[in-house]
This record gives C-alpha cells, structure tokens and sequence, in this order.
C-alpha cells in the first residue's frame, strides 16, 4: 500500500509541473527482479528507455540510458527525459501525432547488455499546454517532488484559510479522495505534526467496517465503526452501538463519576468521590461524599448525605441527608429522608422509611410499610409488611410478622417479637416478646404475648393465650387463649385451646383434651383420657394415659416392673386426718378374700381402657408370661359389702373408668386389723388352755 501512496504523490506532483512551464521530463518507476524473478534490492543496473512511435515496434523517436540503483523494494525512479540521449532528443518529440510506446531494457549488472523488459503504450500524454493562467504560479521542482512556495492552496474556494483549503461544491458529492484501488485497500494518513511522526492518524476502509487505525509502524486499530452502526473502541466486534474493552477515564469532576442525563448537575465537584449513574441519579447532591447511585433518580435529592448506596431506579430517590444507607431494587429505601445505616434489598423494601434507623430489609415489600421504626430486621417478600413504627423485630420468611402494629394503642406494644419461617407470627398485631420459627407457627396470634413456638403450625391457632411454649410440628395447634402451657413433641397438646398450666413431653403427649387444666404427659403418646375437661392428671412414660382427673399412669399395660431403690411413703399425719375412726374390718374381711393366681390379658386390658397399642417389639407381651399372684377386685369388693366394710383398697367402674383395680398396699389395714383380733383370740385360748392345765 505504502507504494500505490508513492505513485499518487508523482502523479500529483507531476500534473503540478506541467502547469508551470512546458514539459521537460516525466516520471517512471519500474521493479527490477533477476531471471528468477527475485527482486533486486540496492542493486546498480543499467536502464535504456525508448520511444516508439505508432506502434510498439516502430521508429525509436527518443532513447537514453540511466545508470541507477534499486531500493529496498527493487525499485528504481526516473525521469525521462533526464538520462542520456542516445537517439534524438526529447523535446524533438511529437507528442500531438500519433500513438507513443515506452520499451525498458535493463542490464542488472550495471553494464550495457541491456535485456527487453517489455513494451506498453503510453496511455497519456505526459505534458500540458502551457498558458497565461500558469505564469504567476510559483511551482518548484525539488529532485523527484514539486512544491508551491508561496501562499496558501485553495480548492473550491478563492480564499483558502489555510496551507490547503479543500471545500465541496455544494452539491450531493461534495468532496471526493479516491485513493484508486479496487480492492479498498488504501489508505488516508495524516499527521498531526511533523512528518516523522511515529503515530499518524490513519484510516481505511476494509470491507465494511471503518477503521481508525494509529501507530505507523504496527498499524494499531483502535476504533471501528460497523456497517451496523456499532462503535467498537479496543475491540474489532463491538455487540453494542458502543463497546469499550479498557478502561474510561472521567477527570475534572472531584474523583467522580457522573454518567445519565441531570447526573450530579449539583454536586461542587470537590474531592467527594461520588458515582452517579442514571437519568438524575445524584442531581442534588451537593457535597454529599461517597455515594454511590445506580439508576434513574437514585439517591436524586441527597443533599449532604454520605456514604449512601443505592442501585435501582428510584431508590433512596427523597433521601436529603441521611448516612450510610443501602439500597437495591426498584424504589427500595425510597422515602428515607435522614434515617441512618438501613439495608433494603429489593423491589419497594423499606419503601416508606423516613426517619428509622438500623433496620435491614431483603424481599420485594419487606418493611414496606416502616416509617420511624429502628432496628429491624425482615427477610422475605412481605415481611414486616404493616410495621410502622414498632422496634427491635425479627421476620424471617414470606409474609412473617405481616400485620404487626396494626391497631397499636400503647408504646410497649407490637415490639420484640421474632418470627422465622412462611407467615409465622402473620396475624400478629399487638402482641409483644413472642417468638416463632417455623411454617405459620403462631400464625392467627394476635395480642397474645411472651409466646414461643418453633415447629410448623406450632401455635397456630393462638390468638390472646400468654406465656405458652410449643415446640414440634403442630405442637399447641389448636390452643386459642389458654395459658402457661407448655408442649414439646410433634402434635403435643394438638387439641388444647383454653386449657391451662399444661405440659406435654413427646410426639402426640396430650393429643385429645381440650378446656383441662395442670395436666402432665411425658412420652411418646402419653396422655390423659376421661373427658375434654380432665384436669390434674399425669401420665408418664408411652401410651401412658390416667383415665380421668387427679390420677397418674406410670408407663402403659405392657410394663412388667416399677420400682425404685427407696421406700415408697404415703402422707400420714394425723394434723391432716379428720373424723378418724376404728371401724376397720379385721378377720371377717380378710377370711373372704380368695387369693388366686393368673395370667395378665394385655389386649383385653387396652380395650377396656379405651386403647389402641399399635407398637410391635419383641418384649411387648412378655407380662402375659407371668403367673402373678393377687386377688379378683369383683371379689375384694363383694367381701368389704359382705363385711360391711367401706374399704378404700378397690377403686370401681366410673362413667369415665371403665375397669377395676386394687392397691395392695391398702390391704395392710385390715390385715393389721385382722392380726389384733386374732391375737385377742390367741390370747383368749391361751388363757383357757392356762385353766385347764391348772384344773388337771
């Protein structure tokens, strides 16, 4: 290409010639190569030209000869016209008459055995008429080039502003450069300064992007613009109408960064470190420092405020002079005007804040509604959707904590609650120091206070009871306004809604009840069985289940052995005994009993008792193995009524009990009572057998 630009320039110097005076010479470049075809490079040569008139083989009407030496290309330059004539001369050519053919004979070695190198015609005539409008031109010829030494060049215009003044016709063409080639590979340079500038300005059209390439010697591209219109800066495909690979520098702004219509139109450009980005991000900053605004009217009317970030149209959009606030989504944060160090992540979080401090929010609506509210935390879509006002919350999940502080009357109200799970604490709206982690765990809760409850619908229900703890699936699900209850295990205390001062320890303890106060159940399926208002009943141990109030049930039909390493002690003081009486039945009583021996039934038993034992162990039926020893309780108590004895040992049938059952322990009164009397009598034979062995 850099030889097509050296052709351009002679043929432009030459035609500038030919108009200062008649033609004396024209130029002539040729390449020299050996019979290999290999180029000669800084090579001395001979050179004879010839001018052929009419046809290539006619009369030589002008030959010379040049001694001359290749470049680094195998080029040689000459002027014909300027060599050694060997036949004619060269201003005794006609150049008006017939056709002209140019033949070069080169000898490589320098000499004069001169070797054809061919015959073209000459398709212009190398001269122009000399006229009247040429004699003022002030063209020099300097070796191969020409100059114009004096004043300034206009083309299109008579009055150039400067050394060369090129303007359009005024017409759809207006100013063409054609570099001439037809495979657009050419190119336009120009320098900024001198000629030895080692980064021109070059552009070319190659194919269809256009190109501005620096850097003469590596021919650097830096910039493209595709035929789609896409500006492409250090990058030859830009995907975009603007594609930068590199850095961009923003200076003079005080260290920051204003990007978007109406960015940071106010800020005092001092050293205040500021990233504005977006249609009026920023625009009323004025000496805020080190906020950072992503989006259209982020952070748009701080004025003072700093260290503030916010990504998303419209967030922290009224904040004026609040700190350290963050936000991110659509309008979150958008209302806070002075409130300090919020978090809100998310489409319209903590959307209305004005003056509340502390307070983290992530999900779309969470702490929507928040306005002076301090230090809260929600997490999830709509958490803390309601609070306004209230402090120091924990929502973790959708929906947590959703209308709390609605309907506040006092200042204590609808604080220090945490919820953690989907819709735990949904409901509640005044109620205080609750805490629930799990699925909708005290999810209708609404003024109850000082509740705990983790496991998915524990509390469920719970709408004013105070101070109940459940822990385990649907543990206290149904319970409503009950109080002081206490329930750990998966369906603990499941139906209990009024009841009170109950505690539930295992999967499914206490399932049935409802309204029953100061029961206890510990074990898997432990219960309290006799009504839905059976109270101060404790069953302990599986499927452990007192059959009405104020019993206890240590373990389950299936138990072969309680016991202890102690004595077993009964109340017994007479401070606490009234209406005391000596009307025990000795021997008549305890003469009817008729001790037996048996085998337990186990399912018999559970079937009277109203069970279902669906277990299946090894050892489960192992008390039917046993031959106990014991009494009939049908028996004990058709003998007290045959004794005439009320005695408190056989505990009957009720609506609610449906089986007998003894204690032993009570049958050491009569017993006791029954050795008196039958000591009497020993004591009464004694003394007779005395008599009659006195009376021998």
């Amino acid at each position: 290409m850099k030889r097509n630009i050296l052709i351009l320039l002679i043929v432009l110097c030459g035609t500038m010639a030919v108009m200062a005076q008649p033609p004396q010479a024209f130029k002539y470049q040729a390449v020299v190569r050996d019979n290999s075809g290999e180029i000669l490079q800084n090579h001395a040569v001979g050179v004879r030209i010839s001018i052929h008139d009419v046809t290539a083989g006619g009369t030589i009407a002008y030959q010379e000869t040049f001694s001359e030496t290749t470049n680094n290309f195998g080029l040689v330059n000459l002027e014909i016209g300027t060599g050694t004539p060997t036949i004619g001369t060269f201003t005794g050519i006609d150049w008006s008459s017939n056709s002209k053919f140019i033949e070069t004979e080169i000898d490589p070695e320098g000499g004069i055995a001169y070797v054809s190198m061919g015959t073209s015609e000459l398709l212009s005539v190398p001269f122009a008429l000399y006229s009247d409008r040429s004699k003022d031109v002030v063209w020099e010829k300097s070796g191969n080039e020409i100059f114009y030494n004096d004043g300034k060049v206009g083309i299109g215009t008579s009055a150039p502003a400067g050394s060369l003044d090129v303007r359009g016709s005024g017409t759809d063409e207006g100013v063409v450069i054609n570099l001439g080639n037809s495979d657009l590979s050419h190119k336009l340079t120009l320098f900024g300064g001198k000629e030895t500038d080692p980064n021109p300005f070059l552009m070319w059209k190659d194919g269809d992007p256009f190109r501005f390439v620096t850097d003469a010697a590596g021919f650097s591209e830096k910039m493209r613009i595709t035929s789609d219109g896409n500006v492409g800066i250090g990058t030859t495909t830009p995907g975009a109408i603007l594609e930068v690979a590199g850095h961009i520098w923003q200076t003079g702004t005080g260290m920051s960064v204003f990007l978007g219509e109406g960015a940071g139109t106010l800020d005092d450009l001092s050293d205040n470190e500021n990233i504005f980005i977006g249609s009026n991000a920023g625009s009323a900053n004025t000496s805020g420092w080190r906020n950072t605004a992503i989006g259209a009217s982020s952070i748009r009317y701080t004025t003072t405020g700093n260290r503030n970030t916010a990504i998303g149209a419209y967030s922290l959009c009224t904040n004026t002079t609040g700190n350290f606030n963050s936000a991110i989504g659509y309008k979150s944060l958008f209302s806070n005007t002075a409130g300090n160090s919020n978090t809100g992540t998310g489409y319209l979080s903590l959307n209305s804040n004005t003056l509340g401090s502390g307070n983290t929010a992530h999900g779309y609506l969470a702490l929507y509604s928040n306005t002076i509210g301090i230090s809260n935390v929600a997490i999830g879509n709509s958490a803390l959707f309601h609070n306004t006002n209230r402090s120091n919350l924990v929502a973790v999940g959708d929906s947590a904590l959703f209308n709390n502080g609605i309907g506040v009357v006092y200042t204590y109200e609808a604080n220090q609650n945490t919820a953690i799970g989907s819709k735990a604490l949904f409901s509640n709206t005044r109620g205080v120091h609750q805490t629930a982690s799990g699925f909708e765990s005290l999810y209708y809760n609404t003024t109850g206070e000082y509740n705990t409850a983790h496991g998915s619908n524990s509390l469920y229900y719970n709408t004013a009871g105070d101070y109940n703890t459940a822990t385990g699936f649907q543990s206290l699900y149904s319970n409503t306004t009950g109080e002081y209850n206490a329930a750990h295990g998966g369906s603990a205390l499941i139906s209990n809604t009024t009841g009170d001062y109950n505690t539930a320890c295992g999967f499914w303890s206490l399932p049935y009840f409802t309204i029953g106060d100061f029961n206890t159940a510990v074990g898997y399926f432990a219960s309290v069985s006799g009504g839905i208002s059976t109270s101060n009943s404790t069953g302990i141990g599986y499927n452990a289940q007192p059959q009405y109030t104020n019993r206890i049930m240590l373990g389950n039909t299936a138990i072969t052995w309680i016991g202890g390493h102690s004595s077993w002690y009964n109340t017994s003081d007479t401070r606490v005994k009234n209406n005391v009486k000596e009307d025990v039945q000795g021997l008549d009583f305890i003469l009817k009993l008729r001790p037996v021996t048996y085998h337990f039934d186990k399912d018999k038993m559970d079937q009277l008792m109203g069970m279902v034992d669906a277990s299946d162990y090894a050892e489960k039926y192992d008390k039917e193995k046993i031959k106990q020893s014991g009494f009939l309780a049908q028996e004990v108590e058709q003998a007290a009524i045959d004794s005439g004895y009320d005695f408190s040992g056989v505990c009957k049938p009720t609506d609610h009990i449906k089986y007998y059952s003894l204690a032993y322990a009570e049958f050491v009164v009569p017993l006791v009572k029954a050795m008196q009397e039958q000591q009497v009598l020993i004591e009464e034979l004694k003394s007779r057998i005395e008599k009659l062995e006195r009376n021998k």
